[in-house]
């Protein structure tokens, strides 16, 4: 006998848990474990594929092998035991790739739940919207299971399936939905790089540094744009200190 709803979310599946129970629903949720915004994308589900991709987001020794077991059992699981999958998802490079993802290996009746399609409160004007822009109040307000959810045919899991091989062969980089275009696009590596070195050279605090830039591109997330600054601190520091050891250096 199939167990009931499985839904699966990136990021923290709090405001959706409380939310639908505010409904009376007691959801089966889990949440997705790597995300996709940046790095190396895994081409297959082999153990080689998927520690490249968690090496290429930088992760520490602890945070890894815990994010590498998670994403194991993750592909491991057996979704046909389910009556429906229900993917959620808003159209952040993350959350998108990540359906795409899904749809690639998952054999299951999948749905999905496109947060896009409804009035997420405090979100008019951003560039992209993502799960953890929910509230509990969002979600309990919405008719999510009538209105919302949609099931995934065959055509749009093909698709779906064709968009993530289509990632996993382009360069590294970071990848951002562009609500003009309505697609996900690539942005190389450097695509920050003036900004920070323009912050870098007007600011000391390193916390206002991120501030600003997080305010500057508010729909790449903390991530993303922390790990660029310290990076790009830590490299321009690392420098100094260099210089100025090799300046008291005695000479030969």
């Amino acid at each position: 006998m199939k167990e009931n709803t499985l839904h699966i979310v990136r990021g923290n599946p709090y405001s959706i848990r409380e939310g639908l129970a505010k409904k009376g629903i007691q959801a089966n949720i889990v949440s997705f474990p790597s995300f996709f915004e940046s790095g190396y994308l895994p081409k297959d589900l082999s153990e080689k594929e998927l520690s490249f991709h968690l090496q290429s987001l930088r992760l520490r020794p602890d945070d890894f092998r815990r994010v590498y077991k998670e994403l194991k059992v993750f592909i491991s699981e057996d979704y046909s035991k389910y009556n429906k999958v229900v993917i959620w998802h808003g159209n952040h490079a993350n959350e998108l790739l990540m359906l795409y993802f899904i749809c690639s290996f998952i054999n299951a009746r999948l749905y999905h739940v496109d947060i896009t399609s409804v009035q997420v409160y405090g979100c008019d004007g951003l560039n992209s919207i993502s799960i953890n822009d929910l509230s509990p109040n969002n979600v309990a307000q919405e008719d999510w299971f009538n209105d919302v959810m949609k099931p995934i045919s065959e055509n749009e899991k093909q698709e779906y399936k064709e968009l993530w091989n289509k990632w996993v062969n382009t360069e590294e980089g970071f990848r951002r939905y562009n609500k003009s275009l309505g697609k996900i696009e690539r942005l190389p590596y450097n695509f920050m790089d003036e900004d920070i070195y323009t912050l870098l050279q007007n600011e000391t605090m390193l916390s206002l540094i991120v501030a600003k830039l997080h305010c500057k591109f508010d729909d790449f997330g903390d991530k993303v744009i922390r790990d660029r600054v310290i990076e790009y601190w830590s490299f321009i520091h690392y420098h100094e200190e260099l210089h100025a050891y090799l300046c008291l250096k005695p000479r030969d």
